[in-house]
């Protein structure tokens, strides 16, 4: 049996290191948020006082941002993410 690509790829992201990632799509939880093919995160909409509008406001799809990495969820093979802003 191959092992995961994910933990393999993982290996690369630290907890509270910022990294640079793509936001792909915007829903009422907040952003998911692409690093490379196979390690996606999201930033909790409690990064933006719960206000699905700010959120909006300050992230658009497609477009790259700075994000911290508050923990690492290999069980659902993602990144909890807090927003560092623009680059």
């Amino acid at each position: 049996m191959e092992p995961d690509p994910w933990f393999e790829a993982v290996k690369n992201y630290q907890k509270d290191k910022v990294y640079t990632g793509k936001v792909v799509k915007i829903t009422p939880a907040g952003a998911l948020v692409n690093f490379d093919d196979e390690i996606y995160g999201l930033c909790h909409i409690s990064q933006f006082n719960d206000d699905f509008e700010q959120l909006k406001q300050k992230l658009e799809p497609n477009q790259n941002y700075k994000f911290s990495v508050l923990d690492i969820d290999d069980r659902d093979k993602k990144l909890m993410l807090g927003f560092a802003g623009k680059i």
